[in-house]
């Protein structure tokens, strides 16, 4: 997955991460409050668009990376590209979490440090690799 190739998938899945913390950062803005954070060109109205494009990227994310380990390119560069197919339904798990978190209110680190602390985004590593490792 980390081969040439999947930099289109990752571009997906960053976008969506930085849109997690904005969003999260406006889930965390108290009533009451400005409804534009400092600084930023963002408010809390906002917050539906930003979900709304948040979970689309996330699904394109995953959209694309089944694309590319369709793709001829996959097959050259692994030797059991089919088991890569596996990695779909746990990155779709684990975005779906996110953002589900998100949308509850209990984002409340970077997305990044989120994954780190988190005990089932540790969990889903795991797989994953040995996903990884069977197709290399």
């Amino acid at each position: 997955m980390l081969r040439s190739g999947c930099w289109r998938s990752a571009c997906f899945l960053f976008l969506s991460l930085a849109l997690v913390k904005r969003a999260a950062e406006l889930r965390a803005m108290p009533e009451g409050v400005a409804s534009r954070p400092a600084g930023r060109a963002y408010s809390r109205e906002d917050l539906p668009v930003l979900m709304s494009l948040g979970t689309a990227s996330a699904y394109t994310c995953v959209l694309v990376l089944a694309l590319y380990i369709n793709s001829g390119q996959s097959m050259a560069l692994y030797k059991r590209p089919e088991a890569l197919w596996l990695l779909c339904p746990i990155l779709l798990f684990w975005l779906s979490r996110v953002w589900l978190v998100t949308h509850r209110g209990q984002m409340h680190d970077d997305p990044i440090v989120f994954a780190f602390r988190d005990s089932i985004s540790r969990w889903l590593v795991v797989p994953a690799a040995i996903v990884l490792w069977l197709a290399t």
